[in-house]
This record gives C-alpha cells, structure tokens and sequence, in this order.
C-alpha cells in the first residue's frame, strides 16, 4: 500500500531537459523544466539551491555551465510538499579532437563526393580567343582500411578515384580520369608528434583522341604514372595549434616522366567553432624532356567558422611557377603566376551528409600573353561519407 502510493506522488512531478544533450562548445547553458501538482519548495541542480518563485508548480531553471570533453552528469533533485525526486540528465561534450580519433579507430571509411562545377571560361582562353561557358560533372570514390598495430600506431591501405563529365559534349576531350593508392604507417604520440609516412601509385589519364585506333577513341588513356613515397609529421603545441611537415619524392613515367621533389610546410589554429589554416610549399621537376624542368612554390590560406549546421568558409592561394629553360621559339623563360580566391558556405544535412555551396575566381598572369586568362566558377557539392 505504501510501495503504491510513494510511486503515484512521484509520478505527480515532471522533469524535462529542454537543452540539448550533444554539444561541440564546453560553454553552454544546462536547461530543465519542472512541473508539479503541489507547489515546488526546493529545487537543486548538481547540489546547488536554485530561486524558486514562491507558490509556483511550474518554472524553468537555466545553469551556465563549463563542460569536460566527454559525458558531464547534472543531477536534479525536486522537492514538493508531498514528494521528493531526484533525476539524472547526461549532457556529452564531443570535441574535434575526439572526433578526429574516432574517425582514426574506425578501420573502414568511405566517402563519395557528387559535384556540379559552371564555367565562365572552361577552355581557360586568354585575352585573344573567346571564352567558353560549360558545366562539368564531378565524382570522387575515396575508401580506406586501417588495421590496428598498437594502441596508437597502424597501418592503412587508402584509395581513390576521380572523374569528370563534361555537359557539353564537344568538350568530351577534356575529361580527365585519377586513381590513387596508397599504404600508409600512422603513429600517434611518437615523442609529441603525429608521424605518418607511405608509399603509392597514382596514374592519370586523359581521353584517347587518336583517330588511328577506333577502338580506344574516346577512352581514357594513362598518361602519366607516378609512384611516390612521403613522410609527414604534425606537432601539435600550445593546446590549440598544430604544426606540419611534409616531404615527397614522385617518379614518373609516361608522357611526364621525370621526378619530382616536393616539401611542405603548415599551420593550423582552431579556437572553437573557428579554424585558419596557412601553409607553404616548394617544388620542383627534372623531367626527361629538359625544356619540361620547371620549380614552383605555393602559398595558400584558407579559414572556416561553425554555427550549428552552418559553417562559411574561404581561401586564398598563389601559385607561382618557373622554367629552367628558355622557350624554344619565343626565347622567353617562362614565368606563370596562378591566383585563387573562393568563399562559400557548407550545411550539414546529417551526420553522413554535407552540402558545399561556393565560388571561385581564378586570375592566372604571364610573361607569355598566350598562357595568362581568367576564370570565374560557381560549384555545389554532395559529400556522403561512413
């Protein structure tokens, strides 16, 4: 009889978290609603007294609070003239980093990008031809499997594949085909840094236009292999900067052969929902063909900011490219300078879905008139991954 009638008070109070339970900032407000059929005389969040108004069944209490990544408990305890209650609410606060780890402990990832890309100038014509407005379809594939070697160590196998349609038919010929793979050793937390180092192979193809051989017109062709090895470490300093470093040798073969040496330096800040990235980078390729042999050197930046679903992002990189050689004909060495700009806006639909929306203006500028145009791009992407 008493079992019956302590459970019919206790179901004569209400207790309801209105704010959220998932997180991604450490500072928030704690949100619940409580509501009884006797006036409320005490109510305490996490051990402390909140003001309650005098006579009232129902209120709502709001309590800044400061999380610690991973599950922060908030105990509420209701207390009414004929009853007592006490509830649990468990609010989870997922930082980038445990994220990112999570993505790193899951041995398989794939994703698929789906993208429509319209052109002001997709011939890249200079100043002396006219420009051509086209659209372009674009797909990635991109899979990976990581096994587990230690605790903070592993091996992965990774690949990816990427092509393009051109909508308008006449301009078949500049579709292009890209596949990659590669294996890769990570390990995590080796004397405070991130090492990652590998080895692959990547071929790139273009559409066979030779109208000798029926059978492949219109096929893609490999036209340059490559086989690469890298190293590259991440050193994470000041709790919310990260350092990187990275080196790669590429030989190849085919109509590019040569090899070509890059190195890559990084920065990377990220303050709450807000992260900048800025980086620097030398290349250079002796090919077999010498009047190829070209060194390059990039500069890029990019930043984003996160609000809820929302986050606007933007770009800016300069690229910069020499000839070891004079021309042949012109006699001109030549010099190219390629700038992009872009901004744009992406949505998270779900947590597999992300929708990009952006533009980008391309100016590239020359000693050789021919070689300098411009071009303006406006894109939406579809990215799902798993």
């Amino acid at each position: 009889m008493f079992a019956q009638e302590n459970s019919d008070t206790v179901a004569e109070t209400l207790i309801m978290q209105t704010s959220p339970s998932k997180v991604k900032h450490s500072d928030g407000v704690f949100v619940v609603e409580v509501s009884a059929f006797d006036p409320l005389l005490v109510v305490k969040i996490n051990g402390f007294a909140q003001m309650v108004r005098p006579g009232a069944d129902w209120q709502v209490f709001e309590v800044p609070y400061q999380l610690k990544p991973g599950d922060n408990e908030f105990a509420i305890f209701v207390q009414t003239k004929t009853s007592e209650q006490q509830e649990f609410f468990t609010v989870t606060y997922t930082t980038q980093e445990m994220k990112e780890e999570k993505l790193k402990i899951d041995p398989l990832s794939l994703a698929f990008v789906l993208g429509y890309t319209q052109s002001d100038n997709m011939l890249q014509a200079n100043k002396l031809t006219t420009k051509k407005p086209a659209g372009r379809l674009d797909a990635v594939l991109i899979s990976g499997y990581r096994y587990k070697l230690m605790a903070n160590a592993g091996l992965s196998l990774k690949f990816l594949l990427k092509t393009d349609r051109q909508l308008d038919r006449t301009l078949s010929n500049r579709e292009t085909g890209y596949r990659k793979l590669a294996l890769e050793y990570d390990h995590q937390r080796l004397w405070g840094t991130n090492l990652t180092t590998g080895l692959g192979q990547s071929v790139f193809s273009l559409k066979s236009t030779d109208t000798s051989k029926p059978s492949t017109l219109g096929e893609f062709q490999a036209s340059t292999r490559s086989l690469f090895f890298f190293t590259g470490v991440d050193v994470p300093f000041a709790g919310n900067y990260v350092a990187s470093a990275k080196i790669q040798v590429e030989v190849q073969t085919g109509k590019s052969a040569g090899t070509v040496t890059s190195s890559e330096l990084g920065l990377r800040l990220r303050f709450g929902g807000f992260s900048t990235k800025v980086g620097a980078d030398q290349k250079s390729g002796a090919f077999t063909d010498a009047s190829n042999n070209t060194s390059s050197s990039t500069t890029k930046g990019s930043a984003r900011m996160t609000w809820g679903s929302w986050t606007p992002h933007l770009q800016y990189q300069s690229h910069n490219q020499q000839y070891q050689q004079p021309n042949a004909v012109t006699g001109l060495q030549v010099r190219n300078r390629r700038n992009t700009s872009g901004f744009g806006v992406k949505y998270r639909w779900s947590e597999s879905l992300l929708l990009d929306l952006y533009a980008k203006q391309i100016k590239v500028s020359s000693n050789e008139a021919l070689n300098a145009y411009s071009e303006s791009q406006v894109a939406v992407q579809m990215l799902w991954s798993y």
